[in-house]
């Protein structure tokens, strides 16, 4: 029974169908000078970079149907080709030029042949060659672009010897000896280190990618063990991280819709080279339909082809909707070219479920700052929270990395300060115990809840600076079915003005109208949260800065008046919850 072959021929052809409709919708936001505009607003975005557009529309052309024109994709990739490298030829845009030399490769290998090529003046055909020729020093994070440039400009004839190979196998073995052990810290240049979310999955697969094209086939052959180990450490997450609404990544950038395509597109990678066998082929075609069900139930509109923006069907990243929209399709086009490719049978799969249990995954240890993820989930409530310990990015408010759990449907920030989370305000900054740990450990209870503890030697403040100095903080989080209780307790290093302290429980979420498959909301019980102690002696009331309409106010646990806290005690804070779940079936 020849049940997967089947199954991902379906779906690849599904992919390409939803791929080009998505890229029909949004081509009208190409500008004559490669410039991609919002909709609804005449100026071009000034942080987006055509060169990614260009690589999803050169994917797109490349996938067509036989006898389909592909004019349209191929004159829309060359206007932004053309723009990335006209406007955005800077050492700050190496993602976008890389995007952007992928995509003339995919066009074309030979550059006579190469519609787009034909298309550019020649002052912008010696940028690009200027560009290909050229090298740059840049750090670990940045080293894949690198390589896509020396892949490309080796494959078109820009330069007459290939280092691609050189620079990968650079790449690999300073990652898999790094701390780390095969996890891509893509923090920032410059900025704090310990960004670990989907981002260093999407580099890895742009590397998958650039192999796949690569000119040589037997680099690609030497060098896929390699990034195989580095992407069996986020394939191995990716069960863990599926929601009970079936969505993935829910903090950092990308999150949301974009960070579970990226989880679909690193399965069906592993599914087509092979990497998985067995009872681990069956549980990840499992997984991988239950994540298309998220994507296609609650972000695409079935009857335009279009994504979905309103609420409940948002996609939260740090690119604008346009830059989302061709992102996504980029990684549908690379579901077909993979999924075409998945040949080896096995019987049926079910719909993959929350596991139950919780664990914890270590991105890195042993500097200043340990960074990691914990997990839990209930299978029979549905719940599955996520709890990173990672620096947020610069892309996305640092909300989008804070350290309270989240959970699809039932956990959800308002305004600009986090959930869950106790926010102290002392010498003028907002701080909470975010963005790194030290000590950090999990530990079963005598009940069988689970227990998730770190400290932190110094505070974080919420715009993720270390605040050295103030205090520090131990943190402890138990998980048991639909309970959950935690714990802070602060410890000041001097006398120190406590101006504020804040902690807020979410407000109950409204049905969505367009829900997936399973969703789970919190009923009329709530969150029945329980003061178990505080020691900063604060009171329930109805506020919050950031609410915008009633049903979205949460409600919160304060303290407005002053106090001093004394260096070498302790002040603790603990709150139980026992959440009321509706859990509704498709």
């Amino acid at each position: 029974m020849r049940a997967v072959r089947k199954l991902m021929q379906n779906f690849a052809e599904q992919s390409r169908d939803i791929a080009e409709h998505i890229a029909s919708r949004w081509l009208e936001q190409i500008g004559e000078d490669g410039h991609v505009r919002e909709r609804g607003h005449a100026d071009p975005s000034k942080d987006l970079q055509p060169g990614r557009v260009a690589h999803a529309l050169a994917l797109c052309a490349a996938i067509g149907r036989p006898g389909t024109p592909q004019g349209p994709l191929v004159d829309a990739a060359a206007r932004c080709i053309a723009g990335q490298f006209f406007h955005h030829c800077r050492p700050d845009c190496l993602a976008g030029c890389a995007h952007g030399a992928l995509a003339l490769m995919i066009l074309g290998v030979n550059s006579a042949h190469n519609g787009c090529w034909a298309q550019f003046p020649e002052s912008i055909r010696e940028t690009i060659g200027r560009w290909m020729r050229s090298r740059a020093d840049v750090p670990l994070a940045l080293r894949p672009y690198e390589i896509v440039r020396a892949t490309v400009a080796a494959g078109m004839g820009f330069v007459s010897s290939d280092s691609s190979e050189k620079l990968i196998g650079e790449f690999f073995r300073e990652l898999l000896a790094s701390p780390t052990g095969g996890f891509l810290d893509t923090a920032e240049p410059n900025s704090t280190p310990g960004r670990y979310d989907a981002s260093g999955l999407f580099r890895l697969l742009l590397l998958r990618e650039t192999l796949q094209r690569h000119a040589n086939a037997n680099v690609r052959e030497r060098r896929l063990p390699a990034l195989r180990s580095c992407m069996m450490h986020y394939l191995r997450m990716a069960p863990f991280l599926l929601q009970g609404d079936g969505s993935g990544w829910t903090y950092g950038d990308p999150a949301g819709c974009l960070g579970t395509v990226g989880n679909c597109t690193a399965i069906v990678c592993a599914l087509a080279d092979g990497w998985l066998d067995g009872d681990q082929r069956e549980r990840y075609v499992a997984l991988l339909c239950r994540y298309f069900q998220n994507f296609f139930f609650r972000h695409l509109d079935r009857e335009s082809g279009d994504l979905l923006w309103e609420e409940g069907g948002e996609i939260p990243s740090g690119f604008g909707r346009a830059e989302t929209a061709f992102a996504i399709v980029r990684q549908l086009a690379l579901w077909y070219s993979f999924g075409k490719n998945v040949k080896d049978p096995f019987p049926g799969p079910a719909v993959a479920q929350i596991a139950s249990g919780g664990r914890y995954f270590s991105f890195s240890s042993g500097g200043k700052w340990d960074h990691g993820l914990m997990v839990y989930g209930d299978g029979e409530s549905g719940l599955s929270f996520q709890l990173p310990l990672v620096s947020p990015p610069r892309t996305v408010p640092t909300l989008s990395s804070a350290a309270f759990p989240r959970c699809s449907g039932i956990v959800r920030a308002v305004g600009d300060l986090p959930p869950l989370l106790p926010i102290l305000t002392m010498e003028g900054k907002s701080i909470a115990p975010s963005f790194g740990g030290k000590s950090i450990a999990t530990s079963l209870g005598i009940s069988k809840e689970f227990q998730f503890r770190y400290e932190q030697p110094d505070l974080f403040a919420l715009d993720g600076e270390a605040v050295p100095g103030l205090a520090s903080c131990k943190v402890q989080w138990n998980f048991q079915g639909n309970r959950i209780r935690t714990e802070f307790n602060c410890t000041p290093k001097k006398v120190v003005r406590l101006e504020r302290f804040y902690f807020a429980v979410p407000a109950p979420r409204r049905r969505e109208t367009c829900p997936s498959p399973a969703p789970l909301w919190l009923g009329e019980g709530g969150w029945n949260p329980r003061i178990l102690q505080d020691d900063f002696c604060g009171d329930w009331q109805p506020q919050h800065p950031g609410a915008q309409s009633e049903e979205d106010r949460p409600l919160c646990y304060v303290r407005l008046l002053p106090i001093l806290l004394q260096p070498g005690r302790s002040y603790r804070f603990a709150i139980s919850f026992e959440l009321d779940i509706v859990r509704e079936m498709p």
